[in-house]
Order: structure tokens, then C-alpha cells, then sequence
């Protein structure tokens, strides 16, 4: 009995002994599985430990197109009077954009010019209208991208004849005329029974008969019409 205790007590020694030495390699082994703690990764646009020279991101910088300035226009001025066509005179061009500055002056009509594209007033006269009013087309387009035009300036104007009848005929006098509150025209060439033309609208005329008496008429020339207008001066 007592040998069996013995053996008992060996027995639970030698189980103590190896649970003890299962206990020490389960926890070193399982020390030793445990991954070694790693650096935290740096992010993609870190810059490294010292160096603070890195250039910025460089933007992209666009080309700005140099304005390319237009060519300049061929510009022809012909003047016109309804019912004769083209007609002698001169004309001016000026600028609206470059404030009034006159990039042609007193040019022949029929002339050829060469001006940049922008807005013109262009203004013309001509000896066949009594009085050679000036007669103005404004804000006329010279566009960009043509090679030449041709700008017309047409007058608005008809003809009248007085015709200052005595006895049955027509006889020549002295006459003045004036358009509105205007002056008087009375150029020495001008005479009744002759057409004249003159800008359409109301007229006053002066019929002289001698150097002491007048015969004062007053009538209407329409735009492109003419008029004959007898006036008795048999008194």
C-alpha cells in the first residue's frame, strides 16, 4: 500500500513537471509568433527628412494669341443724282471710332482709298447741286475680311424750271433762291427758264424783273421729280 502511494506521488510529480514545461513553450512559442511592430508607411506626398528644396507642382500656363490687327479695306466713293448717274465731286471720310479724325479729305469722287475696317461717316458735294450742299451717309460699315467696296452717296434731289412767260414766251431773268431759313442762292449764271437742280424740299425764289422789282414764288421740288412752273410777268 504504501509502495503504491509512492508511485502515485512520482507519478503526479512527473505530470507537474511537464504541465510546467507545456506552459513555458506555449508562451515562448507564442512570444516568438507575434509580428515585429513595422515603421508607419509615409504618405505618397510626403516629403522625405530633410529636404525642403522640392519645386511646387508647376502650373500650366496658357499662350495668350497676339491680336492680329485687320487689313486694311479698298474703299471707293461715287456719287450719285437720280436720273444722271454718277456725277463729279469730292468726298471726306471720317473715322466715328477714332474720333472724328479724317482719314480721306476732298478726294475726287470715284477715288479709291485704303482705311482700316471700322464705322465712317462719309460726306460729298458736288458742283451740279446749286449751292453744292454737303450731303452726309453715316455710320457706314467697312468690314473686316474683304479686300474692297464701294460706298455710294446719292443726293436727294429734283429740278425745277421757272418759266417766266411774257406774251407767249419764255424770257430769261434774274433769279435767287433759298431753301428753308437758309441763305440765298443768286449766283449770277442762274436764270429762270433753265432747269435747275436743287435739293428736294420747299423753296422760296425771287423772280427779278428789273433792278427795283421782284417777283417772290414759293413751290415744292420732290426727291427724283422735275417741275415747270410757269410764272405770268405780263403786268
Amino acid at each position: 500500500m504504501s509502495k503504491n502511494i509512492k508511485s502515485l506521488r512520482n507519478v503526479s510529480a512527473v505530470l507537474v513537471l511537464a504541465g510546467a514545461a507545456f506552459m513555458l513553450f506555449s508562451c515562448g512559442g507564442a512570444a516568438s509568433q507575434e509580428p515585429a511592430p513595422q515603421a508607419p508607411e509615409a504618405p505618397a506626398d510626403a516629403v522625405p527628412d530633410g529636404n525642403t528644396d522640392t519645386a511646387p507642382p508647376q502650373e500650366e500656363v496658357e499662350e495668350e494669341e497676339e491680336a492680329v490687327p485687320d487689313e486694311p479695306v479698298l474703299v471707293t466713293v461715287v456719287l450719285k443724282i437720280p436720273g444722271k448717274g454718277e456725277v463729279d465731286g469730292t468726298f471726306t471720310i471720317t473715322s466715328i471710332e477714332d474720333e472724328g479724325v479724317q482719314v480721306a479729305t476732298d478726294k475726287k469722287a470715284g477715288t479709291t482709298v485704303e482705311i482700316k475696317p471700322g464705322f465712317y461717316n462719309i460726306s460729298a458735294k458736288t458742283p451740279l447741286v446749286l449751292g453744292s450742299p454737303v450731303v452726309t451717309i453715316e455710320e457706314e460699315d467697312v468690314p473686316a475680311g474683304v479686300e474692297e467696296v464701294k460706298k455710294v452717296v446719292e443726293f436727294p434731289v429734283g429740278t425745277v424750271n421757272l418759266r417766266t412767260m411774257k406774251r407767249g414766251r419764255c424770257r430769261p431773268m434774274g433769279l435767287s433762291l433759298r431753301q428753308g431759313d437758309g441763305e440765298w442762292i443768286e449766283p449770277k449764271s442762274l436764270k429762270t427758264c433753265q432747269d435747275v437742280t436743287i435739293m428736294a424740299g420747299q423753296w422760296e425764289a425771287e423772280i427779278h424783273l428789273d433792278k427795283k422789282h421782284a417777283f417772290a414764288v414759293e413751290f415744292y421740288v420732290n426727291e427724283g421729280g422735275s417741275s415747270s412752273i410757269p410764272v405770268d410777268i405780263s403786268n
